[in-house]
């Protein structure tokens, strides 16, 4: 099984495989709702999103809020979750 989210992918694993065998690709790039709570400093974002919205959605509530997750605004929160596409600054904390 792959997943393919809302971002770009550089190796492509979402639509090939090594394995001469068929899998199944779970496609969750609609799943792309942001909700930012600036008095509690939380969000709920699901895993369409790219990290370019979750920008985008911050700096319209706040000019001091921010996410740490590099230069590329299109890798997907889903892969960014699952430890990929981490810039200069979110390396330091790994």
């Amino acid at each position: 099984m792959r997943v393919r989210r809302g971002g770009h992918d550089y190796e492509g694993p979402f639509y090939a495989s090594e394995i001469k065998t068929h899998f199944i690709v779970v496609d969750i790039s609609d799943l792309r709702s942001i909700n930012i709570d600036i008095k509690d400093s939380s969000a709920w974002i699901q895993e369409g999103s790219t990290t370019g919205e979750v920008y985008y959605k911050i700096a319209e509530k706040s000019n001091v809020h921010g996410f740490s997750a590099g230069y590329c605004t299109s890798i997907g929160i889903g892969g960014h979750n699952t430890r990929g596409a981490y810039g200069p600054i979110g390396c330091l904390s790994l």
